[in-house]
């Protein structure tokens, strides 16, 4: 009793299958909040470099809310890409592999970014 899987044709149980899922959707909700957090913090990351190279308040404004739109369509098209991206990882039988690529590349960019701080903030 089970489900074939698109990629080899071997049966599945289908609790198991299910529980993938469920493990793949929490990820994603979480990678998802988490990538809100990161594209926040590269924001404050893109104000501090605007106020470190001394533009004046117009531009300083002007590439805040440049940042604050672009960042903002970037994270909505990496929830989407996300999405696509660990669900077919369980069809591959690949969920755990490309968890284990989306948190490295996160935890590298969320570095990336709060070492700036240190480096840019007056």
């Amino acid at each position: 009793m089970g489900i074939h899987s698109s990629h080899n044709n071997q049966p599945v149980e289908t609790w198991r299958l299910v529980l993938f899922y469920v493990a793949c959707y929490l990820f994603w909700l979480a990678f998802s909040a988490l990538g809100f957090l990161l594209f926040g913090s590269l924001r404050t990351n893109v104000f501090d470099l605007a106020t470190a190279l001394q533009l004046n308040g117009w531009q300083v404004r002007t590439v805040d809310r440049f940042a604050i739109y672009g960042l903002g369509i970037f994270w909505f098209l990496f929830v989407l890409w996300l999405e696509s991206y660990l669900r077919h990882g369980v069809d591959h039988h690949q969920l755990w592999k490309r968890i284990g690529r989306v948190a490295l590349a996160m935890g590298t960019l969320g570095i990336l970014s709060y070492g700036l701080r240190w480096v840019v903030a007056p």
